[in-house]
């Protein structure tokens, strides 16, 4: 399955995106001062990681809506998409029924040059195709970049969590960002 923007493609998992993947998670970790930075420092197995995306890769049906897809600019892997389901009260809930969606481009030359919005946009189409009327995405106040990329697609906050996320000794809030797909 691909997912084609104007700027970028959406594919599911290659073995050399596990390679990527893996160097990212334990390398080329900037990104992480940008997702979820409360969680950075967590242990990260890169042999139990390659073995389960394998498995993934090959049990895989070519249909299925995996969890996450990779983004492609100029036939460069520059990070992924993933989707996850929360319930009413804005939680991550693997039995949840609202969508709501991610981003991460790895490298800073790869931001702020329209991808991740071609990606955002080419995402919430592919979702509408498959039924769903609304998405969600969630992010913390210190993201300025993932806050205006929400705003610059059209999502709309609808919750905010004061002071619950805590990144360098600073207290953040936690933000729901809702987006009617029309």
């Amino acid at each position: 399955m691909e997912i084609k923007g104007k700027l970028v493609t959406l594919k599911m998992m290659t073995h050399q995106d596990i390679e990527d993947s893996i160097l990212w998670f334990t390398q080329d970790t900037e990104w992480m001062n940008w997702d979820a930075p409360w969680e950075k420092g967590e242990p990260f197995d890169s042999e139990d990681y390659r073995k389960r995306k394998k498995l993934l890769i090959e049990t895989r049906n070519i249909g299925d809506f995996e969890p996450r897809l990779e983004i492609y600019y100029e036939n460069i892997h520059i990070g992924w998409m993933n989707r996850y389901f929360i319930n009413e009260s804005f939680e991550y809930d693997s039995k949840g029924k609202q969508i709501a969606i991610g981003i991460v481009i790895v490298h800073a030359k790869y931001r702020h040059i329209g991808l991740g919005y071609d990606a955002y946009m080419a995402y919430m189409n592919f979702i509408k195709e498959l039924g769903y009327t609304r998405v969600y995405t969630q992010t913390w106040s210190g993201n300025v970049p993932m806050v205006n990329l929400a705003h610059k697609t059209g999502f709309h906050l609808i919750n905010r969590i004061k002071d619950c996320r805590m990144v360098d000794g600073v207290s953040y809030d936690a933000l729901t960002y809702v987006k009617a797909l029309d």
